[in-house]
């Protein structure tokens, strides 16, 4: 009897840690000015090496970024005044493919993909990619929010937030897409303007960085050696490797500002460390 009593008072001690880790999602490795999480109604300062969870909501302020490594391998820059939120993420198991889906609520996020499927979703697009660089950004033209999606290596495919507007767009590197909220997405060869101007909107130089061999080394089971990563963004993109891009007539006009962090229900998105 004594001994069910322990073994049920153990089970009582350990399950709500194994819940709380199954919610861990990724760790914020570099900052730059002001950002903050938003989990359970409190708000808490972005520091580095602080864990992501699964339904945190992500935000950064004026001139500041936010770079994130979540377990899948996949790293996430913030732009300034950005947010997003974790709201799925699933391991891949024995048999199960891994999925990871990002919120963008509003601003920028420079996504290099890892292992799992991923995808963000924005107030006008969902955007799906498996080992992908590419950049999202929100904006609003003419009184109408859209979406933008830049690709700088591999595949994505766009589609509409709305499934009554029908419509895939696969983007190849050196493509961009774009999504208003009332029309089907379209798509045309990134004018340099813009790639420069999304570049410079999600990089991070001269800012402190956790190194990420570190946080594998955490993750791995004794005697397991962690993999190389898919793609490295530890360093700024260099435009000497960008696609040639051919002149546009008329070329898509810069994402205006943003405005402030709004108080819409934010969505979440969740990723699991092995």
């Amino acid at each position: 009897m004594k001994k069910r009593v322990w073994v049920l008072v153990l089970l009582m001690l350990v399950l709500p840690v194994m819940a709380f880790a199954a919610d861990d999602a990724g760790r914020i490795v570099a900052r730059k000015g002001k950002a903050v999480v938003l989990r359970d109604n409190k708000t808490i300062d972005a520091i580095l090496k602080d864990t992501i969870m699964l339904r945190d909501t992500v935000e950064t302020r004026e001139a500041s970024r936010l770079k994130m490594f979540f377990k899948d391998d996949s790293i996430l820059t913030l732009g300034e005044k950005s947010r997003v939120v974790i709201k799925e993420y699933l391991s891949a198991g024995d048999k199960k493919k891994g999925k990871s889906v990002f919120n963008l609520m509003e601003g920028k996020l420079r996504s290099l993909v890892g292992n799992n499927e991923f995808e963000v979703h924005t107030p006008t697009a969902v955007v799906a990619a498996r080992g992908t660089y590419f950049i999202t950004a929100t904006g609003i033209e003419e009184g109408m929010v859209f979406t933008v999606v830049t690709v700088i290596e591999g595949v994505v495919d766009i589609a509409h937030i709305d499934p009554a507007i029908v419509g895939v767009v696969r983007l190849e590197k050196g493509t961009t897409g774009k999504v208003f909220q009332n029309k089907a997405p379209m798509s045309f060869p990134t004018p340099m303007t813009l790639l420069n101007q999304l570049i410079d909107a999600t990089e991070l130089q001269n800012a402190p960085e956790v190194d990420t061999k570190a946080i594998l080394e955490e993750r791995k089971p004794a005697g397991v050696q962690s993999g190389p990563l898919l793609m490295k963004d530890s360093a700024p993109i260099s435009r000497e490797n960008l696609p040639a891009l051919p002149p546009i007539d008329n070329p898509t006009p810069p994402i205006q500002n943003l405005p402030p962090p709004s108080n819409r229900t934010p969505v979440t998105i969740v990723p699991i460390f092995p």
